[in-house]
């Protein structure tokens, strides 16, 4: 069985769209209590730290990750395995 902690519906997308990076968050009007001061906190934060959060620390925590295959083979081999070393640690953790 899994607890509410388990169950959670906030999502962060972000795609490219030519020189732009768009970021969208979402929860359920059901979880506002659990996400909003988060979004709020976004929404007010300096650029930079956004940018900070959205490059270096969000992709180190996430457990559902999409790489474009262009920016996959645009990566050295160190990279990527260094990618792969951390996506396999993160999924054994759990």
């Amino acid at each position: 069985m899994h607890s509410d902690q388990n169950n959670r519906n906030g999502t962060i997308t972000a795609f490219p769209e030519d020189i732009k990076l768009y970021i969208l968050l979402s929860y359920l009007s059901s979880e506002k209590h659990i996400y909003a001061k988060f979004f709020e906190q976004i929404n007010n934060a300096p650029l930079e730290k956004i940018i900070f959060y959205f490059s270096l620390i969000l992709p180190l925590n996430s457990e559902n990750m999409v790489i474009s295959p262009d920016l996959w083979n645009k990566w050295d081999d160190e990279t990527q395995q260094m990618v792969k070393l951390h996506l396999i640690t993160v999924k054994e953790e759990k």
